[in-house]
């Protein structure tokens, strides 16, 4: 089901209405003499829909590259056991996905103020 925005009202209802993001699976754009609408409509699915899982899995990658890393120099167990490497990448991911959503969202904001001077 979509959530049309058609004027400015429902854009700033979009952003207001937290309910929004539980009833509908996609937001599209119906702007009378508006170009480039399928580019703006992917730009604000993937931010408002955004769950943070991108950026916290990247978090995780890092960690364990720098893990690889430490124990083929030999340092890795020196520093960490085994329930503080369960730890770092637990945190790492958890890190990631609260930055990914918190970047997501100020995305929107950024992309929503755009469109509305666009309009």
């Amino acid at each position: 089901m979509n959530y049309i925005v058609s004027d400015k009202v429902s854009l700033e209802r979009l952003m207001m209405d937290k309910t929004i993001k539980n009833s509908f699976r996609r937001i599209k754009l119906e702007f009378a003499n508006f170009e480039n609408t399928k580019e703006w409509e992917d730009k604000i699915n993937k931010n408002y829909f955004a769950c943070g899982c991108e950026t916290g899995s990247m978090a995780v990658c890092a960690v364990l590259v720098i893990f690889v890393v430490l124990w083929s120099i030999g340092s890795l167990f020196a520093i960490f056991t085994w329930w503080k490497m369960i730890a770092t990448i637990f945190a790492a991911a958890l890190t990631g996905k609260i930055a990914g959503l918190v970047l997501s969202h100020f995305q929107l904001q950024k992309l929503v103020k755009e469109l509305e001077a666009a309009l």
